[in-house]
């Protein structure tokens, strides 16, 4: 995947992501923390989500071990 592909990113893909051993892009290993920064301090051409609150964050990582 190349970085154009962010902007077209399938949710699809995002199934199952804190199962797998990397994360799609960066390819840091999947975990919670690694989303956590992530959306905080995104990975190439990624906007920031830098304004969301600790409690959002967290319910973004509840969301996708449900997902």
């Amino acid at each position: 995947m190349n970085t154009g592909d962010l902007y077209n990113l399938n949710p699809l893909m995002l199934k199952g992501i804190l199962k797998k051993p990397r994360l799609p892009v960066s390819k840091k290993p999947a975990t919670p923390e690694n989303i956590a920064n992530q959306l905080k301090k995104p990975y190439r051409r990624m906007p920031s989500f830098s304004y969301l609150a600790d409690e959002q964050i967290s319910n973004i990582i509840d969301f996708l071990n449900t997902f």
